[in-house]
């Protein structure tokens, strides 16, 4: 199903603000939801990515990856975007997610920058462990491309 359909941003700040967040800046969108970077002062992290999706396309079996990928810290793979909690709202759900402070890979290409080959190497390993990773626990990606590829500081660190 696609749907370009997205709730107001000042509803999302709404909920946002009542559940104790600050929004700082929308660093994307797609054909099913928004991602903000945020900020909460009782969170781990300084930064989150908060993905907000609508509730009436929301796929359930993402919210069931959220469970199966954040149930075992000690299984954390540290080239998947590790998901820090999720919640659901009347009209939308929520899913924090950590954030991946250099973009996207198809970011990267389109810079044009000629990329050393040992550095290519290195995150085509990475993207593929991620991969390896995500189909041990039984779940297929299902749109893997350059802007689904999450890059991440040090520089060379990909992560799906």
């Amino acid at each position: 199903m696609i749907s370009n359909e997205q709730l107001p941003e000042n509803e999302i700040l709404q909920i946002f603000k009542s559940e104790g967040f600050q929004i700082l800046e929308k660093i994307g969108h797609g054909a099913f939801g928004q991602v903000f970077l945020v900020h909460h002062p009782n969170l781990e992290q300084e930064f989150v990515a908060a993905k907000v999706i609508i509730n009436k396309v929301f796929d359930m079996n993402e919210w069931n990856t959220v469970g199966i990928l954040s149930k075992d810290p000690s299984q954390i793979n540290p080239f998947i975007v590790r998901n820090i909690r999720g919640k659901q709202f009347d009209k939308m759900t929520v899913i924090l997610m950590e954030y991946s402070n250099l973009g996207t890979l198809f970011d990267l290409i389109q810079t044009g920058i000629d990329l050393p080959i040992p550095l290519i190497r290195v995150i085509m390993r990475q993207i593929l462990q991620g991969l390896n990773y995500i189909h041990s626990k039984g779940i297929i990606h299902r749109d893997i491309k350059g802007g689904n590829i999450l890059m991440h500081s040090p520089t060379g660190s990909g992560r799906v």
